[in-house]
């Protein structure tokens, strides 16, 4: 188990969630999300291969085993909180939360 209170020097160019990733189910799978690895830091895009449209991307967390992130459909004002993290070398947990503002009645 990590401890998340230590300060560790890492290298994110090496960071085993670098790639492109697409769900392996048929009504996610023209979505894209590309992560880069810079030194100190991930990077994360999106597409809607579909129409290639681009997510916006904010609040980008990570640590050596997963990353966390909030992408927004500019078409739709869709907002959706995602969290990642490792299965086996050539697969991802996906964890999402669409993200809604209701109003009372």
């Amino acid at each position: 188990m990590i401890d998340r209170t230590m300060k560790v020097n890492f290298d994110y160019r090496t960071h085993p969630l670098i790639g492109k990733w697409r769900s392996t189910l048929a009504e996610y799978d023209d979505v894209v999300y590309e992560v880069v690895g810079l030194k100190s830091k991930l990077k994360v895009s999106g597409i809607d291969e579909s129409d290639g449209e681009k997510f916006v991307i904010s609040d980008i967390q990570h640590d050596e085993v997963s990353l966390s992130f909030t992408s927004l459909m500019p078409s739709t004002n869709w907002e959706v909180s995602h969290r990642m993290y490792l299965k086996g070398k050539k697969s991802v947990v996906h964890e999402f939360t669409k993200i809604e503002i209701w109003k009372r009645l």
